[in-house]
This record gives C-alpha cells, structure tokens and sequence, in this order.
C-alpha cells in the first residue's frame, strides 16, 4: 500500500509538469506566431494610416494655392508610431503577450540632398516687368505674381475686336436727330437721349426680372470763362455783371442707370453712370456687361430693345451684333496671334532650385520598413529601395486641345517647400503647418530674375525637367515618376509617347517632351511656381 500512494503522488506531479509544459508550448507559440501577426497588422494599419494623412496634407495645402491663399496656416497632427494605437492592450500585466510598440521620425529636408529641379523652356518667353518698365523681385516677399498678358489678353481683345467677344453688346447710335456734334442746338435741342434698353431674357415677363439697364447718350457741359479785355479785375469788382462771360462746351457721354428688383420692390443701384465718352457723335460704343463695376448677371441670353423698339433677343445668327450667349465660341486665332507677336523666342531655365522634402520614416519591427515622402506635390511610397506613387507630383502630360491638330501639352506647377530643416522621432504625435509663401502664375524664375510664357496655346518648341540628386533613390523614384505620368497620359489622353522621351544619367534624370516630327511650336507649357513652408512641432502623447 505504502508503494501504491507513492506512485500515486508521483503521477499528480508529473500531470502538473505536463501542464506548465503544454502551457509554455502555448504561450511560445503566441508569442512566437501570435504576437507578431497582431504586431504586423498594427504597424500595417498605422502606414494606412500615414498614407491617408499625407494625402489629406497633399490635397489641403493644394487647395491654398489653388485658391490663390497667401500666408494662410493649415495645421495637422500625425501619431508616430503605433504605440498609442493597438500595441497597448487588456493584458498589459503580461508585455510579452504585447507586440513591441514602432516609432518613427519626421523630417522636413530644404537643402539639395532632398533632390533639385531644372526647368528649362525655349518658346516664347519674355522678361517680366512689374508696369513701370523694371524688373520685380522676387525674394524676401509673400505675394502672387501673374503674368499679365493671362488679363491683358482679354482686355485687348476687347478693344481690338470686340464683335467677336460674347459677352460686348453693341451700342449703334443710328438717330439722325442727335447732331453729329454736340455744340450745335440748332434743330434739336434736347440734352439726352434714349439709345435702348437691356434686360434677361426670362419666362415671366421683363418687368419681373432681377434687373434692367437703361443706355442713354447724353450732351456733357464743361464750363470755362472767357476775358476778351484781358481785363481780370472785371471779375473782382462787385457790381459787374462777369456771369456774361462764362462760356460752355459740350461732349457725349454714353451713360447707364441700373435698376434692380426683389420680391418687393425695385431700387436704383446707380444712375447716369458715364461707361464712355466723345466729343462728337460716333457711329456705335460698345460695353462689356460683365463688367464686375456694372454687377449685372448677365450670363446671357438678354433682350435689348432700341430707341426705334426694335427687338433683339441675343440669337447669334439673327443678330449677331447683340449676342452675348457665353456658349459661343470666341476666336482666339486672332487674339493668340497679337499676343504671340509681342513674345520673342527664348531658351530660359530656373537652374538647379532645391524642390524639398516632407517625409515620414517608420521603425517597423514587424512589418518592412517604409518612407512617405511628399515632394513636388506628389505623395510616394519608399521601401526596400523601390518607390511608387500614391499621388504623382505636380506634372501632367496630355494632348493640347486648343490645336487644330495633334501636339503635345504638359503642366507644371514647381511647389518648392522652403522654411527651416528639421526631424521629430519617437512615438508621440506631431503637429504638422503649412503655409503658401508665394505664387507666380505663368512666370518662370531664374534667381532674382522673373519671365512671363506667352499664356497661349503652341507656345514651346522644348520643355525640359531635370532631376538632380547625390541619392539614387531620389533619382530611380523620378525616374519611376516620370515613367508613370508618361504611361497615365497615353492611357487617359491619347498621349504620344514619342513626344516624351525619360534620359537617366549619373545622379539626374531628365524629361524632355518636344514633337519630334516638326520644330515648330508645337508644345502647350503651362507653368506656374508655388512656394509653401512646413514646419515641425511634437504635441505630447495623446493616445487613440
């Protein structure tokens, strides 16, 4: 019996043994396989999360520039890491049951090592000025410059041809009781009179639209006084009657009065507003209701009636003086060819500028170590030395469709992100602002010295980007880059891949896109430059 209960004892020992061992083989196989799948899921889950932040940053401070928003602070905060996400769980008590918590750095890179941009343009390029003759500086100021021939050239159109503008409205002055000049009161001795009206074409009846503009042409007096005697001390003697000397001469000057309504009741915005002036009787005016001084919505169509009654309903074909339908074609042939002879061909580059770098590089443990960089506008994904592009950068290639025929279009917008250089690492989050500096619209920049592109179609023989860096990584990144707008465009535009041709080199990479079948111009550039700071600033754990 004494042999049998110590067998007996024996076996509830070698049980329990069995137990912690079959418990250790679990807990290992956790940690060994459990572990770290929950761990690689996290730090999956927080590069997801990385990606979606860096694009939202993409988009927000694109829309500053895009909305032309000088100096206006956007700000973000990024969690690093993935220790305050899902690497702290219920069973804290036991750390080995917990995947080991990654950190990451942020780093905001301006010097060369970031990589630099070359662009180099031979079209139809001039030296800008600021309207006094000199040329503007660029440096040391926040401010949007725009080239002015992108506003001048509807102004000029305007005045040169304006029965081929939409939205100008012919003013005829056909009366023949109007005299030809407006000194003379002999036959006819009234001091205005009505040319037409204008009012929105609407369904309900005209004298219920938003508003209605009255066009009168009106006899202007100057006032002068005359001295035949010479004798100036006539005019200072009380009892003199000098009002005989005072003399009138009179012009003509076109005038509006605007009336609006509401629901309730109608109001005179202004009257006898002067839109053009004469000093003799011309045969028309011409007014441009868009004018944002006149606020009319005059989107078109319109009706006009004339001084005689006459009806006209903006119809392009019936009347093709008075038609303002926006739907009509304008004919930039002739507009494109005044301003394209006031632009000399030039070959001008920005030389080597400093694009910047915005990054985020994770410490993975459980997951392959990956980099977001936003550069250029473009957001790219970095890992084991190969990049692809969530976003690609502010480049695009396409097909002009301003041309009669087939040529090459590329757009170009040089965000370059300037500030201090700085990194934040850890695991806690951080506060990320962005600001625009400056946007200069159709404006090439080479150091202090600032070219205007001719803003129209055709306006290139050669565009070239090159891409410098001591980084190969930098350099087979825009390479890929360049490689996937060239493949994007001939898939989404018809592209012809002919017109673009990718030249690596030792440290560069370079883009050219031409027309290889003519050597005139027959690329489309538009090009603007847009100058954003970033900064850096760690907020303190905040958890999730």
């Amino acid at each position: 019996m004494v042999g049998t209960q110590k067998e007996s004892g024996l076996s509830e020992v070698i049980g329990f043994i069995l137990i912690i061992a079959i418990l250790v083989i679990i807990g290992s196989l956790y940690v060994t396989y459990v572990v770290p799948a929950h761990g690689r899921e996290a730090e999956i889950d927080h590069m997801t999360y990385i990606k979606n932040q860096f694009i939202d940053f993409k988009m927000a401070l694109d829309s500053l520039w895009v909305n032309g928003q000088i100096n206006t602070t956007l700000s973000q905060n990024i969690e690093m890491g993935t220790i305050g996400q899902k690497t702290q769980g219920d069973f804290v008590f036991l750390p080995l049951a917990q995947p080991v918590g990654s950190a990451g750095r942020m780093e905001i890179n301006t010097s060369a090592d970031s990589g630099t941009i070359d662009v180099k343009i031979i079209g139809l390029i001039k030296s800008h000025t600021d309207g006094a003759g000199s040329s503007s500086s660029i440096s040391g100021s926040s401010q949007i410059t725009v080239n002015p021939d992108i506003y001048r050239q509807m102004l000029i159109y305007q005045t040169q041809y304006p029965v081929s503008i939409v939205n100008m409205v012919r003013i005829p002055i056909t009366d023949t009781n109007i005299p030809t000049i407006p000194n003379d009161f002999t036959n006819n001795q009234s001091l205005s009179y009505h040319l037409m009206d204008i009012y929105p074409k609407s369904s309900i009846s005209p004298d219920k639209a938003n508003w209605s503009v009255s066009i009168n042409l009106t006899r202007v007096p100057s006032f002068y006084i005359t001295n035949s005697t010479g004798n100036a001390s006539k005019f200072s003697t009380p009892n003199d009657n000098w009002a005989g000397y005072m003399r009138a001469n009179y012009r003509y000057d076109l005038v509006m009065s605007l009336v609006k309504r509401n629901a309730t009741m109608n109001y005179q915005v202004f009257q006898n507003f002067t839109l053009n002036s004469s000093d003799t009787k011309i045969s028309e005016f011409w007014i441009n209701l868009q004018d944002p001084a006149y606020g009319l919505d005059a989107q078109g169509p319109v009706i006009i009636k004339d001084s005689l009654a006459n009806v006209y309903t903006g119809t392009l074909n019936i009347t093709p003086n008075y038609d303002i339908d926006l739907n009509t074609a304008i004919n930039q042939t002739t507009i494109n060819n005044a301003i394209r002879s006031s632009y000399p061909e030039s070959t001008q580059s920005t030389g080597s500028v400093p694009m910047g770098n915005f990054s985020y590089t994770a410490t993975n443990y459980y997951w392959i170590p990956q980099q977001y960089c936003y550069q250029l506008g473009g957001v790219s994904l970095v890992q084991n030395d190969t990049a692809v592009s969530k976003v690609l950068p502010l480049i695009t290639l396409g097909v002009d469709k301003n041309s009669s025929t087939s040529h090459p279009f590329i757009s170009i917008t040089r965000l370059r992100i300037t500030g201090v250089e700085g990194n934040v690492a850890g695991s806690t989050p951080v506060q990320i602002t962005s600001r625009v500096t400056g946007i200069r619209k159709g404006i090439l920049s080479s150091g202090s010295t600032k070219y205007d592109i001719a803003p129209l179609s055709e306006n290139a023989k050669t565009v070239e980007i090159i891409i410098n860096s001591p980084d190969i990584g930098v350099i087979n990144r825009w390479k890929n880059i360049f490689n996937s707008t060239k493949t994007d465009a001939n898939m989404t535009s018809g592209f012809n891949t002919s017109w673009a041709n990718i030249t690596p080199g030792e440290n560069t990479v370079k883009l050219t896109v031409t027309d290889p079948s003519s050597s005139d111009y027959n690329v489309t550039v538009d090009y603007s430059e847009v100058d954003a700071v970033i900064n850096l600033q760690p907020v303190g754990w905040q958890g999730s």
